[in-house]
């Protein structure tokens, strides 16, 4: 049997029930062929095979569609061309050639020119958001101003991006065509690896400057990054040998907006003889182009370790509040205790692009609890990040167990979600309320075993939940967090490496976050020995497309994998030693993945690098 079929398209606009992006739908209508390609009548069609991918003659996914000519394609992306062709199939399961492949581009969900009333005529945006009045009045936002909820994002694109225009903690975390990460030479010997991932297909021109504690210029530098390619920098090595201080790298490219990406990654070298170990550390400060209005991180005060012994090491807790803006800022630093009490308060004043750094172990060993920044004009943008220092000694000497650091959060009332792993260590999530009223948290636990439960939090207080007794031991899953109130919620997922002893080995954080995103891109690295490992979360079972590119575009990897809940993929599978590149990540259903991609270098440290 051999047919050929030919397609025809129709491209609709689906308007969603509810906030959340339900995708693009393509309309497909063929005829059944009349001859086989021998000329023979076509007798014996049981059926049709629909093929489509986001690849010219590259077909990612398929649906039998059984035996009709008419086939609606739904949940694709917005802003996005599909390519499509169909076979016919006959009752011994005999499948036809391809026939002629048709191609479409899903336009955005709303444009300046959309007839959202079906009317006939294009809708008027009075604000030019990118929704029309109509579509304002559908979502409740506001027709005068174009960002509803203050968070810097269109409320038309926060459609587009499966976000709440409604809640200011519920965005994308994008670097639009620069932004700024964290050095460090605080402690003598730390080396300070400045990464710029080029997620695009075009070459970029990056230029960095590094700025002090006061954002002051201490040095620039401007490369070429080619397509799909990562440079590193050593930051270390850009100061006067022996020199102190704390500051930003901030970076502006000229290519599309989020096309670039990075972070400095912090490794302080072991000096103890004692400890059969390469670093004392390792984490990741991402780069970020600061956020709008009020932000929260968590401290925690407490020594992990299970030693009596080392009870009294300092666990250390440096606050990290960056001006983002090339104009000096004002507002307010907010301290409170695990309940949600409010300890102090200080005026603060932040030089342009400068920082303030505080101790926050200064208010009390065994402590939580929550630090929130106000500032003054909301229309400013800075960063708030908290940096972990686990001590191995009581005195406060520069010699660590491990480390790890926590950017600071607006928080959502949207669901949120987040990988946990009891493989060799202990998870505990921190709950915390960034707001000023009571809210009521559900979770959902999910591995070795579920549960689910409820957690009451005062404002701005933080509780803490361990992972271990739900999931097991040795085990794998994630979990789903959602406020009952918009704007309210952050979560970390803060993972316990320990000796055989007891003692505190490494240890490392991951946000909760939204599922956003028609692709999602990151970079993999396997040098220093290190390992480089996927995890990614989908609260509906899909096929994922995974691309694995090296600097010179050689794709390593082009494969599926199925999702359906937790998927952890050893990336080592497909590189080789002292290699970096490019993984994105093409998912079925638009906004419905999360992910990391974990650099891991074994009873050292584990660097989980955001996939955007």
């Amino acid at each position: 049997m051999l047919f050929r079929v030919s397609l025809l398209l129709c491209l609709l606009l689906a308007l969603p029930a509810t906030a959340a992006a339900i995708g693009a739908e393509v309309d497909l209508t063929w005829e059944a062929p009349a001859r086989s390609e021998d000329g023979s009548a076509a007798r014996d069609i049981a059926g049709y095979r629909i093929y489509f991918g986001i690849a010219k003659g590259d077909y990612s996914f398929s649906v039998d569609v059984g035996n009709r000519t008419f086939y609606r394609v739904n949940r694709l992306g917005f802003a996005r061309t599909y390519f499509f062709n169909i076979t016919a199939y006959d009752e011994s399961g005999n499948e036809s050639r391809f026939g002629s492949e048709r191609s479409v581009f899903t336009r955005s969900r709303y444009s300046r020119a959309v007839d959202f009333n079906s009317d006939g005529v294009p809708d008027p945006d009075r604000d030019g958001d990118g929704l029309s009045d109509l579509a304002e009045d559908y979502y409740g936002t506001s027709k005068d101003r174009g960002d509803t909820d203050k968070d810097g994002v269109l409320d038309g694109a926060e459609i587009e991006l499966g976000t709440n225009p409604l809640d200011p903690g519920s965005m994308v975390d994008e670097i639009p065509t620069g932004g700024c990460a964290l050095w460090n030479s605080a402690f003598g010997g730390i080396w300070n690896v400045l990464e710029q991932s080029n997620l695009g297909s075009s070459e970029l021109t990056v230029s960095s400057v590094m700025t002090d504690v006061n954002g002051a210029a201490l040095r620039s530098s401007e490369v070429e990054l080619p397509a799909a390619s990562q440079l590193d920098h050593l930051v270390h090595e850009w100061n006067a040998p022996g020199t102190y201080g704390q500051g930003q790298v901030c970076s502006a490219h000229d290519g599309a907006p989020g096309t670039l990406a990075g972070r400095i990654i912090h490794y302080l070298p072991e000096i103890n003889p004692l400890k059969p170990r390469l670093f004392q550390f390792a984490y990741a400060s991402s780069m970020s182009s600061g956020r709008y209005g009020a932000q929260s991180v968590p401290y925690n005060t407490f020594n992990p370790s299970l030693l009596p012994w080392e009870a009294g090491n300092i666990a250390a807790n440096w606050l990290h509040l960056s001006n983002a803006e090339t104009r000096a800022q004002v507002g307010t630093l907010r301290f409170f205790d695990e309940h949600g009490g409010l300890l102090v308060e200080h005026p603060i004043e932040l030089p342009a692009m400068g920082q303030l750094h505080l101790p926050l172990h200064g208010l009390g060993a065994g402590r939580l609890g929550t630090a929130q920044w106000i500032p003054a004009n909301g229309l400013l943008r800075s960063s708030l990040h908290l940096s972990r220092y686990l001590h191995d000694n009581p005195t406060g000497f520069p010699s660590f167990d491990a480390a790890t650091q926590f950017q600071g959060a607006h928080g959502s009332g949207e669901e949120l979600y987040v990988p946990v792993d009891t493989i060799g260590r202990n998870a505990v999530i921190e709950v915390m309320n960034t707001g000023d009223r009571p809210i009521n948290v559900s979770m959902q636990i999910v591995g070795g075993s579920e549960e689910s439960r409820d957690v009451a939090l005062n404002p701005h207080s933080v509780s803490h939940v361990l992972i271990d007794p739900v999931i097991g031991v040795n085990s794998a899953g994630f979990v789903v967090l959602r406020s009952d109130t918009p704007g309210s919620l952050a979560a970390y997922a803060v993972h316990y490496g320990r000796r055989p002893d007891g003692g505190m080995q490494y240890l490392y954080s991951i946000p909760a976050k939204e599922t956003t995103g028609k692709t999602l891109r990151g970079s993999y690295n396997t040098f220093l020995g290190q390992s480089s490992w996927l995890v990614a979360m989908s609260p509906v079972r899909q096929q994922v497309l995974m691309h694995i590119r090296r600097p010179d575009g050689t794709i390593l990897a082009k494969e599926h994998f199925d999702i359906d809940g937790l998927q952890l993929i050893d990336l080592g599978r497909y590189t080789g030693p002292d290699q970096n590149g490019i993984v994105e990540l093409f998912p079925r259903d638009s906004n419905s993945v999360v992910a990391w991609i974990n650099r891991v270098k074994p009873f050292e440290y584990v660097v989980p690098t955001e996939m955007r």
